[in-house]
């Protein structure tokens, strides 16, 4: 051969390396994300390990972002340790998002896999955690019906029904995961929706690459809208699968108009029980008395009182920029605690208040202590009527909307 034949030869040899060292690393990647959601090294507090993160400083009275009329005040140490934004400024953290490293977006695919498997029964799961930024879904959100009111939706049409495992194969040669998204897979055997997990034996007839619109965190751009349908293209080559994209403008549209809806109503009601001055509270009396009253401790650190289904209704944290802990809450001496309230995830907010200021004027009464806005100001029913009147218009926006209050719709549009 002569030396042009054997240049060709060995550029061609190059490439072929090259290909087989990027599949590699992308099935390497994915193997790794399967077994971190089949036995995450990461803390668990039920177990009495220590998060890595503390819980939010939550001494807020009832704050509403975009131009609501109170505001809150971080405690510097606070904003030293937490690497998330506070919830009033979460809609503006879009700005950065698309500039996340990739590691941060496949630990929060990583979360979503993990509920899924929960809601699917192969790992037990100790207290919900919900309504901080860095919370993880609800555990039916990677289960819930395709929704084309918050969701961009990509029909991927089957010549013949796919295992859900060789649809997470195909992914994993694809392309990095995309935050947000998810993939649902129309059963054969009985025609309903269920995620496809990567363990999945089951088989389906249909598939939907599903993208949330909004959430929290803000709105898809289009940086991310691009990434998401190259992912599906990707997959839908690989597979021999005919993908059906829907116009992208008006998905983009529905994303800032979904974000400026959440922004209005997205409120979060606190009640402070303070110590008296120079005077500290025992975390093992409020362990005692959260349990006593039905209350669990969940995995951001905070007390939750859940209801029939599983769902917060109301959390109690502690007001120092500290979590509490299985192993460490007798140990912890603090100068309050906050019950908080999520508007947008309970299901009739309104009717809660009532006995969230019961619970805390107990709680104040067993303690010696005050029941306090983040003024400093006390509490008392004359307040809480306002109060009322005020959640009482944002709830009947809600609902207008088409978005109720703590039903699925909203739960998965405020869950992050």
């Amino acid at each position: 051969m002569n030396d042009l034949q054997l240049t060709l030869l060995g550029i061609g040899a190059a490439a072929i390396a090259a290909v087989w060292i990027f599949n590699r690393i992308q099935e390497w990647r994915w193997q790794r994300m399967a077994k971190s959601t089949l036995g995450s090294g990461r803390p668990d507090v039920l177990l009495g390990e220590e998060p890595k993160l503390p819980s939010e400083s939550p001494d807020e009275w009832v704050e509403q972002r975009d131009g609501g009329e109170e505001t809150v005040t971080i405690p510097p140490e606070l904003e030293q340790e937490m690497e998330y934004v506070d919830i009033k400024d979460h809609h503006q953290s879009h700005l950065i998002d698309d500039f996340q490293h990739e590691e941060a977006e496949l630990d929060a695919h990583l979360a979503s896999i993990r509920l899924g498997m929960e809601a699917s029964g192969e790992e037990a799961t100790g207290s919900l955690q919900e309504a901080t930024p860095l919370a993880t879904p609800p555990r039916d959100d990677l289960n819930a019906p395709p929704d084309d009111r918050i969701e961009y939706l990509v029909t991927l049409g089957c010549t013949a029904p796919i295992k859900g495992s060789d649809l997470w194969q195909n992914l994993a040669r694809a392309s990095a995961p995309v935050r947000g998204a998810r993939w649902l897979g129309r059963r054969v055997t009985d025609g309903g929706w269920s995620a496809i997990l990567p363990e999945s034996d089951q088989r389906f007839d249909s598939v939907r690459a599903a993208l949330l619109l909004a959430s929290r965190s803000g709105p898809v751009g289009e940086l991310d809208l691009e990434r998401f349908c190259s992912l599906v293209s990707a997959l839908a080559t690989s597979m021999n699968l005919r993908a059906e994209f829907p116009p992208r403008a008006p998905a983009l549209e529905r994303a800032i108009q979904l974000d400026h809806f959440c922004a209005e109503v997205d409120i979060v009601i606190g009640m402070n029980v303070v110590a008296t001055s120079g005077q500290t509270i025992s975390g093992g009396r409020i362990a005692r008395w959260a349990e006593t009253h039905g209350m669990s401790l969940g995995k951001d650190g905070s007390y939750h009182l859940l209801n029939p289904q599983g769902y917060t209704v109301w959390r109690l944290s502690n007001r120092d920029p500290r979590p509490f802990t299985p192993s460490g809450v007798s140990q912890m001496t603090i100068s309050g605690v906050t019950f908080l309230l999520d508007m947008p995830m309970v299901q009739s907010a309104n009717d809660k208040l009532s006995p969230m200021f019961d619970a805390a004027a107990t709680l104040a009464r067993e303690l010696g202590a005050r029941v306090l806005d983040d003024n400093g100001q006390q509490l008392g029913p004359q307040q809480l009527g306002r109060i009322e009147r005020e959640l009482a218009s944002l709830l009947l926006k809600m609902q207008a909307d088409g978005i109720p209050a703590g039903e699925e719709r909203a739960r998965r549009l405020f869950s992050s």
